[in-house]
């Protein structure tokens, strides 16, 4: 056998193994298209199809890419990534059940930028947090009938959601467990309660609009011994039954609400509630909230002035 044929074989073999470890790897950055498939290597000129097959196929700390606008998927999240749509694509996930995308991994932070993430039904939440160190969401419209548009309950973790929509679900923001998150820039639109703070939680909510119908713009709520803090700046609350509300059961509980600047308007019940489950409840507020109301400025309590908090 000649010297030209071995290396003609040597070479092809070559050329064999690197296309196969190619697709096969992970890479710092991963691509998805609406004409891409599963069986690429999720890079920009062979894109993967859906989220799911391109976050497996990104390096820890990368990025997954939308190239153009379609629907791409549920997807799970076990690992620091970004997943990122530039403006004026759309890229959605439709949930027919559980959830749209569920962040679940010890000590990761995940970001999610310009995603549509629609309710069908059987669909539970849009964003689950179940665990991990940080949550951003940037530029998202979650919606429909979820339970949760946001569902947060990762222990000690932090959340930051800004210039995003959250409507038509039961709950918009929902935070449970030791958690610290603002919300800065976000339109809650129809939802039943706007945004909950529940033990443990520490909630800020600033720059915002909550719309109605529905029955809470924000609630801060304690059970047992747990405590919460929501903080409410400088937002509109229109169209709902009350607009900030506090309640806390059990004697060693404590939830307590901060209304800086807000505008409370069309509130058919109240602008400010203690809902007086025998905890301990207090609504602080710097005497410069303006509250348009059909009933009573405030029921079940006093506001007590105090400082920003």
């Amino acid at each position: 056998m000649s010297y030209a044929i071995l290396s003609a074989r040597a070479l092809a073999f070559v050329a064999t193994a690197t296309v196969a470890i190619t697709a096969g790897a992970t890479g710092q950055r991963s691509f998805v298209a609406s004409n891409g498939s599963d069986l690429n290597a999720c890079t920009l000129v062979q894109p993967c199809r859906g989220f799911a097959t391109a976050v497996t196929n990104t390096n820890d700390g990368g990025e997954v890419i939308v190239l153009d606008s379609a629907g791409y998927g549920p997807v799970t999240i076990t690992k620091s990534i970004t997943i990122a749509a530039p403006a004026g694509i759309y890229a959605g996930i439709s949930v027919a059940g559980g959830n749209g995308v569920t962040v679940n991994g010890a000590g990761i932070t995940v970001t999610l930028r310009g995603l549509t993430i629609n309710q069908l039904p059987g669909g539970v939440n849009g964003i689950s947090f179940v665990q991990g160190n940080r949550l951003v969401v940037k530029d998202c419209d979650i919606g429909g009938d979820f339970m949760n548009a946001i569902n947060v309950a990762a222990a000690n973790s932090q959340v930051v959601v800004t210039s995003t929509t959250l409507h038509e679900a039961d709950y918009g923001f929902f935070a449970l467990g030791t958690i610290t998150a603002t919300l800065d820039g976000v339109h809650l639109d129809g939802n039943g309660y706007g945004v909950w703070a529940d033990n443990g939680s520490h909630v800020t909510v600033a720059n915002s609009v909550i719309t109605g119908p529905g029955t809470r713009g924000a609630t801060a709520v304690a059970s047992s011994t747990g405590s919460s803090t929501l903080t409410v700046v400088r937002t509109v609350i229109s169209g709902v039954s009350v607009g900030l509300a506090v309640g806390a059961s059990g004697a060693g509980s404590t939830a307590k609400l901060f209304s800086d600047g807000n505008l409370i308007t069309e509130a058919t019940f109240a602008g400010f509630l203690y809902v007086g489950q025998g905890g301990n409840e207090f609504l602080y507020t710097r005497d410069n909230n303006s509250v348009g109301f059909a009933q009573s400025p405030v029921t079940g309590g006093a506001l007590v002035s105090c400082c920003a908090h």
